[in-house]
């Protein structure tokens, strides 16, 4: 019984957060699509030749960059430090994801890793916890509750930390960046 007041709590909690912060997808897709800020990023080399110049910038020559065609989003890896570009991204937010992705790869390494590893194990965590509570085979779910809840916080401060950094400074690498190369100041 206690396990269903907590996974009825749960969800009418995530209720009221998709209602409180009501992020629609559309709304930010129309966001992204401003035509006078696409026509000043059109005149910007490819994304390669971006993150090749703010890594520069950051003094941080060994990060491996590449263009991949799979890829819908930029993103950074730790464990082969290498910036992978999405090709195709073409609006003007692009300039700022490139420079936060630019940015991850000069932060600290150990926190890099750390926030790695320790997202691994906490999904690993996740999905045992969730297949013996499935099976009947958790036996002081209390405990594993508190466990995941413990791992959930500390994930989240360390992710909020280097995702916070990141966002804070990209914009204004891109900015400078953008001030560089078409002149605007």
């Amino acid at each position: 019984m206690e396990q269903i007041i907590v996974i009825i709590i749960t969800i009418i909690f995530l209720i009221i957060l998709r209602l409180i912060l009501g992020t629609n997808v559309k709304n930010i897709k129309k966001f992204a699509d401003n035509n006078q800020l696409n026509e000043i990023i059109k005149k910007l080399p490819s994304n390669t030749e971006i993150a090749k110049k703010i890594v520069k910038k950051l003094k941080n020559e060994k990060e491996n960059i590449k263009e991949e065609e799979k890829l819908k989003a930029t993103i950074y890896m730790v464990f082969n430090d290498t910036i992978s570009i999405a090709k195709g991204e073409t609006n003007y937010t692009r300039l700022q994801t490139v420079a936060h992705e630019c940015l991850h790869s000069v932060q600290s390494k150990k926190i890099l890793w750390f926030n790695y590893i320790f997202s691994n194990i906490y999904i690993l965590y996740f999905l045992v916890i969730t297949i013996l509570t499935l099976c009947k085979l958790n036996v002081n779910w209390h405990i594993q509750t508190m466990s995941l809840l413990l791992l959930g916080i500390v994930w989240y401060a360390v992710r909020s930390f280097l995702e916070i950094d990141a966002m804070t400074k990209a914009k204004y690498l891109a900015e400078e960046y953008l001030n560089e190369e078409t002149n605007l100041d």
